[in-house]
């Protein structure tokens, strides 16, 4: 939903006559939205920085992070909207939260064999920083298969895997809820589809 899907809406109730929908479609527009224009909003502190501009923050123009849209209101278009407001791209959130993803990985292997048996060693080796800040990942891994010639028809072979992970969820851990941190993925699509006008910093502070 934004002005232009609320307009549409309202039109259409408009049509039926139906008061209820059209009071209902009227509230939405001062409601909890990345589009509305709450008087919630007008706070330093508020969710969502899009605001009427009117004579207490018009100042705010000044700052070049603010921007002004001119809008007709969805209900009169006959009445046009001055809507100040400021935002982020996705590339500036995702830097908020996403890191450049580095993983090493190192690999060393040992065989031998004669007509007494073979063996085959392995040792590896990961470590990455995740692509969230603050996440990272430790592996280390073992494999061995070996062979022993027992008899002229009997052979004894054994296989042994083992590993050990180390890692870093920072959005994850929340007790027994999310231990995992499967949460980190529900994170990444909720910040980056969230309205770019949401409020990050408080205006008078940062």
């Amino acid at each position: 939903m934004n002005r232009l899907g609320l307009q549409a809406r309202f039109r259409g109730d408009s049509l039926d006559n139906n008061t209820n929908a059209m009071n209902t479609d009227r509230n939405q527009l001062l409601g909890s939205w990345g589009w509305a224009v709450s008087s919630g909003w007008r706070s330093a502190e508020g969710l969502y920085t899009t605001q009427l501009l009117n004579n207490q923050n018009r100042q705010l123009l000044n700052d070049p992070r603010w921007k002004l849209l001119v809008d007709p209101n969805p209900f009169n278009p006959n009445q046009m909207d001055s809507i100040i407001f400021t935002d982020l791209s996705a590339k500036e959130r995702e830097a908020m939260l996403l890191q450049q993803v580095n993983t090493n990985e190192h690999n060393i292997n040992f065989s031998g064999a004669n007509d007494q048996g073979s063996y085959a060693l392995s040792l590896g080796t990961v470590k990455d920083n995740g692509m969230i800040i603050g996440s990272w990942l430790k592996r280390i891994n073992l494999n061995f298969n070996g062979g022993l010639n027992v008899g002229k028809n009997l052979k004894i072979t054994t296989n042994i895997g083992a590993y050990n992970v180390e890692q870093a969820l920072p959005y994850g851990q929340f007790g027994s809820v999310d231990p995992e941190g499967g949460a980190s993925g529900g994170l990444l699509q909720r910040f980056v589809g969230v309205a770019p006008t949401v409020r990050y910093v408080k205006d008078t502070s940062g």
